[in-house]
This record gives C-alpha cells, sequence and structure tokens, in this order.
C-alpha cells in the first residue's frame, strides 16, 4: 500500500501521487529537477546536466522516463562529485546516533 492511499495521510509518496495525477513519467523528472531549480531562481546552478552546474545524480536501473515505478531501482548515487554507499545512509533505532524523541523507548 502506498503512503498516498488515505487522505488523512500527512507524508505522500511522489511515486504514487504521479500516476493518479496523469503526467507522464518526464514530466514528473523535469518537474522535479528543472523546473524545481527554476522556481528557486538557480537554474544557472542546477536543474540540467551541463558544463559548469552543480551535478548531483541518480544512476537508475530501468527507464524511469517511462515508467515512474523504475526510481525505486537506484544503482548508483553521487553526491557533490563523491560516489555514496547508499548502505551507510540506512538509518535504524540500532544506529549508534539513533536517539528516540521526547524520551520514548524502543525497547
Amino acid at each position: 500500500m502506498s503512503k498516498f492511499s488515505s487522505p488523512s495521510t500527512k507524508t505522500l509518496d511522489w511515486r504514487a501521487v504521479v500516476p493518479a495525477t496523469l503526467i507522464l513519467p518526464l514530466q514528473a523528472i523535469t518537474a522535479a529537477t528543472k523546473n524545481a531549480a527554476a522556481i528557486v531562481g538557480a537554474s544557472q546552478e542546477w536543474g540540467t546536466l551541463e558544463p559548469g552546474k552543480l551535478a548531483n545524480l541518480l544512476l537508475i536501473d530501468g527507464k524511469p522516463d517511462q515508467r515512474i515505478h523504475d526510481t525505486h531501482n537506484i544503482s548508483l548515487l553521487i553526491l557533490q562529485g563523491a560516489v555514496i554507499d547508499r548502505e551507510k545512509l540506512k538509518f535504524t533505532s540500532t544506529s549508534k546516533d539513533f536517539a528516540p524523541i521526547g524520551g520514548l523507548s524502543v525497547e
């Protein structure tokens, strides 16, 4: 079940919203990159792959421009020029930096 399945849901999974809005996958990708940069006035810095621009990249296994759900298949993440180990990004209650909010216990 997607995060978008209930009107009372507080967070939305954009991959579930896109099919519901009837926009094409490539339009969704463009909205999240090129158009987002334009909205915040950063088109000269990021938003498209061009020489001299910042380039944080996701390498996707599949064709996300045709099948938006292929965005689940991330094979490589490059952030500020460094390849990121995605396993190190996973955060659980057993992580050394984990601190429960408001004194709640996870035992």
